[in-house]
């Protein structure tokens, strides 16, 4: 059903709608953007890191930092400490991923 709207709002046809409209000045969602230095893969200008920072790791597998932090001290993700920083491997979530992956195609 389409519905056409009157000059003051109202609905032209069987039904006649009075309703006012309040817009809230809301801040716009925040963009959810991949971490720096990541592109598209189709994009002949994506290059994947060989580490990133725990934040952009999370990010990266869509896992918590707490978790992401077990799985370090369980040593199933390599990270290099680089002064103070840590920097978590790439080629190692994507091994976790994939032996992850595996399992539960075994279990089904």
């Amino acid at each position: 059903m389409e519905l056409q709207l009157g000059d003051n709002g109202t609905c032209l046809g069987h039904y006649v709608l009075n309703a006012t409209i309040t817009i809230w000045n809301v801040k716009p969602m925040p963009q959810i953007l991949p971490p720096a230095g990541f592109l598209h893969p189709s994009s002949p200008l994506a290059i994947e890191p060989i580490s990133m920072r725990i934040p952009d790791a999370c990010q990266f597998t869509g896992i918590s930092r707490s978790t992401l932090y077990l799985l370090i001290s369980r040593r199933e993700i390599e990270v290099v400490k680089l002064g103070s920083a840590t920097l978590v491997l790439t080629e190692s979530l994507r091994k976790l991923i994939e032996r992850r992956r595996q399992k539960s195609l075994q279990c089904e």
